[in-house]
């Protein structure tokens, strides 16, 4: 099995949100990852979602910091948790799907060695027509005004297009970003 050194640049990390049809502008986070806690986004401090929230998700830029590596295809997978770190299931928009605890982006473009590449999510959605498949604002209600965390795990894989052949990750300290978000109603 080949070995490379894939990682979420932590630099640039953004989050935006819509309602009534309007989208926020684009806001830049500093995420936590195992060996960096984010000082300004925490349990006590998240980012905050209004209850009316039409759309929720961001931008990840990963590098490919093995110059002599091996191209990968790469996926961001998206969990959200409750503070007792139980795992959030949604059914999505019309609450007809089976139960899903995770969202994988498949990012279709190959990351090349020595390489830097973004992409676009989307993990909540009450009007896109992914809906079905996606969180629901209700989802993270259990109690009024609590944090959620989410998740994002980057994977690399053998860049043929399937995501199924896997590559060992040199370190895999930098290969998840933790959120804390709060929907506020």
């Amino acid at each position: 099995m080949k070995n490379t050194n894939v990682r979420f640049d932590l630099n640039h990390f953004d989050l935006n949100y819509q309602v009534n049809g309007v989208t926020t502008p684009t806001y830049r986070i500093m995420p936590a990852t195992q060996k960096y806690p984010s000082p300004f986004n925490t349990e006590s401090t998240p980012f905050l979602l209004p209850c009316a929230v039409e759309n929720f998700g961001g931008e990840v830029t990963v590098n490919h910091l093995d110059p002599s590596g091996t191209p990968v295809n790469w996926r961001v997978t998206a969990r959200f948790f409750r503070v007792d770190n139980s795992i959030i299931r949604s059914q999505g928009f019309k609450q007809g799907v089976n139960p899903f605890d995770h969202l994988d982006c498949d990012v279709s473009g190959v990351l090349n060695p020595g390489t830097t590449a973004s992409t676009g999510y989307t993990v909540l959605s009450t009007v896109g027509d992914f809906r079905n498949w996606l969180y629901q604002p209700q989802d993270f209600i259990f109690t009024p005004n609590t944090p959620v965390r989410m998740e994002l795990t980057l994977t690399a894989s053998v860049a043929d297009g399937t995501f199924k052949t896997p590559i060992i990750d040199a370190d895999q300290s930098n290969n998840v970003l933790n959120i804390w978000l709060m929907l506020v109603c």
